[in-house]
C-alpha cells in the first residue's frame, strides 16, 4: 500500500517534470526573444518613424519657404496672374504637407522616442519580474527529479 502511494507519487513526478521543463524553456525563449529581439525591433522601427517625421517637418518647411517666396512674389505683382497661381500652388504644397504631418503625428504621436523608451524599460522590467516564476519552475524541475530518482 506504502509502495503503491509512492509509486504514484513518482509517475506523478515524471509526468511534471516534461511540463516544468517547458514551462522554463518556454519563459526562457520568451525573455530571450525580447532581449534579442524585440528591443532591436523597437529601436529600429523608433528610428524609422523619425526618420520619417524629419522627412515630414523638412517638407512642411520646404513648403512653408516656398509659399513664402510665392507669396512676395505675388505681393510685388498684384496683378501678374501666374505669380498668383505659384502661390495658390505653394499654399496647396504646404496643407498637403501639414496634411501629412497631421495624420502622421495622430497615428505615431509626436513623442516617438519617450514611448518607445519606455517600452524597451518595460522590456526589461518584465524580465525582472520573469525571473522569480523562472526559479521557481527551475526548482520544480529538480524536486520532481528528486522525487523520481527516489528508491525504495
Amino acid at each position: 500500500m506504502l509502495k503503491d502511494d509512492l509509486d504514484g507519487r513518482k509517475d506523478k513526478a515524471r509526468a511534471s517534470i516534461s511540463v516544468a521543463e517547458r514551462c522554463v524553456r518556454t519563459r526562457e525563449d520568451v525573455q530571450k526573444w525580447f532581449m534579442e529581439s524585440g528591443i532591436r525591433l523597437t529601436e529600429q522601427t523608433r528610428d524609422d518613424a523619425l526618420r520619417l517625421r524629419k522627412d515630414l517637418l523638412d517638407k512642411l518647411a520646404d513648403a512653408q519657404r516656398k509659399q513664402a517666396d510665392a507669396k512676395s512674389k505675388r505681393d510685388a505683382k498684384p496683378g501678374d496672374s501666374s505669380a498668383q497661381s505659384d502661390y495658390d500652388r505653394a499654399t496647396d504644397e504646404m496643407r498637403n504637407a501639414e496634411k501629412a504631418l497631421e495624420q502622421f503625428n495622430n497615428k505615431y504621436g509626436k513623442d516617438i522616442e519617450r514611448y518607445a523608451s519606455r517600452l524597451i524599460d518595460q522590456y526589461k522590467a518584465e524580465k525582472e519580474s520573469h525571473e522569480r516564476p523562472l526559479t521557481e519552475a527551475r526548482n520544480r524541475v529538480d524536486n520532481c527529479k528528486k522525487v523520481d530518482n527516489m528508491s525504495f
